[in-house]
């Protein structure tokens, strides 16, 4: 795969930086998942002004262009390995807060749920142990997706030069690769092959986890079979 420009070897890079990138992404997704699912349980279950001040701030984060409050989050806080994933975290938790906030609003007058009220339940229980296992399939798959979609952030960001530089990512491969695109193409092409093939891995893996946990799903494709 030949060197970058002090003669380091980029396939060593490549796969060193798939640690860091594929961190950034999970740990983001995660992230995400815990702060938009704890929103969108809370607004979901109890409704009223807990809803409408919720939703509303999670909206408020939804107008907002992801790259835009990425790069605002960036620029005030810095570019460190944490602060990346919590910029990252601020753009993508809408999504999971919306996608639980509509799981919990339609589970959360059936008949299982009035029955646990009945037996004087808690709050607490109700959602954890009562909603929360009917609500995870839809929610398991988007977090694969958010995945895919933090290491674009993070490979956009690195490109920009506003990746953590003493850490090796794939955006951080491709800022560097900028000056020497015309002579070394090999310093840009394989650090963007890597991601192309985690994005379309992760995706792919979202694609058959949802016809698993929704088997009907699987006669949606293909219709001209």
């Amino acid at each position: 795969m030949g060197t970058d420009s002090i003669g380091r070897d980029i396939f060593s890079l490549v796969i060193y930086g798939t640690q860091t990138s594929l961190t950034i992404g999970l740990g983001a997704a995660l992230g995400a998942l815990l702060l938009g699912g704890t929103v969108g349980m809370l607004a979901g279950y109890f409704g009223g002004i807990v809803d409408t001040v919720l939703m509303r701030i999670a909206e408020l984060f939804q107008t907002l262009p992801v790259i835009i409050l990425v790069l605002f989050t960036v620029a005030f806080f810095g570019s460190s390995f944490w602060l990346l994933i919590t910029a990252v975290i601020l753009a993508i938790w809408p999504i999971e807060a919306r996608l639980v906030y509509g799981q919990y609003l339609r589970l959360r007058n059936m008949s299982f749920v009035d029955a646990a009220r009945v037996a004087d339940m808690s709050a607490a229980h109700i959602m954890l142990r009562e909603l929360l296992p009917n609500a995870i399939q839809p929610v398991i798959v988007q977090v694969a997706l958010d995945a895919s979609v933090a290491i674009l952030i993070e490979a956009g960001l690195g490109f920009l030069g506003l990746s953590d530089p003493n850490v090796v990512s794939w955006g951080q491969l491709l800022y560097d690769a900028q000056s020497y695109m015309t002579v070394a193409w090999w310093m840009s092409v394989f650090p963007g092959a890597a991601i192309c093939l985690a994005v379309a891995g992760l995706n792919l893996f979202a694609d058959g986890l949802n016809e698993v946990v929704d088997p009907r799903t699987r006669g949606r494709k293909g219709g001209l079979q």
